[in-house]
């Protein structure tokens, strides 16, 4: 058997620091706590060095260790990706990072299931090869393919199927989970706003309307009241104008009051294909 590879104690220690941490702040945007965004550049950030230092360690060691190094790795990179996506602005390219690396996520974890379970087979059967067990005795452990509860042909592969669905329901839960409380979320926060603020002005146009005349036959049998020759009305209608300018003035309150430094004004399209031939489209500021 090949040597068990020796930890280091101290960055071990730090990066379980870290780990907790980095969970810590990942909960928070889960929950929707508001946190600077420096800090959460800085935070998720740290675990690119972090992550090197740990594969550059593992190399010399067992490819077991290398493959479990990568693994947890790979956790904290690909949230860093899927971050850095997000607040760059690249949303597309987010939600496909998202996707694709869950994928991902998922393969590697049923690796490491399979991994597993064929390790803890191959144990017990040692185990009862060393200690042969009772005739009557009933096996409930579920990584021995010898359980009960597996039947009596294909126990291997009854194992294996229930290994799998568990995993998956596992798995699905989980993300569920995550889902419910945060799932794939776009702030819509106001943009911080600054300036003096300025009395709304008021502009009124003044709009002839003139009515015709009509000349009428007196000796007709007809009975018609024709409004007087100059009877003009005055037909007034009120424009509110807002005289704000991006970057207007200096101080607080104007302009987006209430905005953060993390909001953005977006033109969010909509558009419809219905089942029935019609097309139907349209676009509003955010």
């Amino acid at each position: 058997m090949a040597a068990r590879p020796q930890l280091p104690r101290l960055p071990l220690v730090l990066t379980g620091l870290y780990i907790a941490g980095w969970f810590g702040l990942f909960l928070a945007g889960v929950m929707f706590i508001s946190l600077p965004t420096a800090l959460l550049w800085v935070a998720f950030s740290a675990s690119l060095p972090i992550g090197l230092a740990w594969l550059a360690w593992s190399r010399p060691q067992a490819k077991l260790a290398q493959m479990l190094v990568a693994s947890v790795v790979y956790i904290f990179w690909w949230h860093w990706l899927v971050f850095a996506a997000g607040e760059s602005g690249l949303y597309a390219a987010r939600a496909e990072l998202a996707w694709w690396g869950l994928g991902t996520l998922f393969v590697i974890g049923l690796l490491w299931i399979v991994w597993f379970l064929e390790r803890a087979t191959q144990y017990y059967r040692a185990q009862r090869l060393a200690n042969p067990p009772a005739k009557d005795a009933k096996i409930s452990n579920p990584l021995d393919a010898e359980a009960w509860y597996y039947g009596r042909r294909s126990k291997k592969l009854s194992q294996s199927l229930a290994a799998l669905l568990t995993y998956m329901l596992a798995f699905t839960i989980t993300v569920l989970l995550f889902g419910q409380i945060r799932g794939c979320k776009e702030t819509y926060e106001m943009p911080a706003g600054g300036g003096v603020q300025k009395t709304i002005s008021q502009q009124v146009k003044v709009q002839k309307v003139i009515k015709k005349k009509f000349v009428i036959n007196p000796f007709s049998a007809i009975i018609f009241n024709p409004p007087p020759i100059d009877d003009v009305k005055l037909q007034l209608m009120d424009i509110t104008q807002h005289a704000y300018k991006v970057g207007y003035g200096e101080g607080e309150g104007a302009g987006f009051a209430g905005g953060t430094s993390r909001g953005k004004v977006r033109f969010i399209r909509l558009e419809y294909g219905g089942g029935d031939g019609t097309r139907i489209s349209a676009s509003a500021p955010t």
